[in-house]
């Protein structure tokens, strides 16, 4: 079985906790391949933080026409 390719919308604490979950292998079912958020230090953050080949977006639109994903987590807060 192939694994499903999903994105992280949102990589503050709900969005961190995904992809730490899914790189560590607790969802094996998964492979994390691209992240997005708004703000470029979060960006930045995640690209020194994760040891992966990921892909990173500022726009969800961008990341969601891109090809690279099969799935998506929204990880936003509710008032964002």
């Amino acid at each position: 079985m192939n694994t499903v390719r999903v994105g992280i919308i949102g990589i503050g604490n709900m969005g961190t906790t995904h992809c730490k979950k899914v790189l560590e292998g607790q969802c094996p079912d998964f492979t994390l391949t691209a992240i997005c958020d708004k703000n470029p230090a979060r960006i930045a953050w995640a690209k020194e933080n994760f040891d992966a080949p990921i892909t990173y977006f500022e726009k969800a639109e961008d990341m969601l026409i891109s090809g690279l994903i099969d799935a998506c987590i929204v990880a936003v807060p509710h008032y964002d």
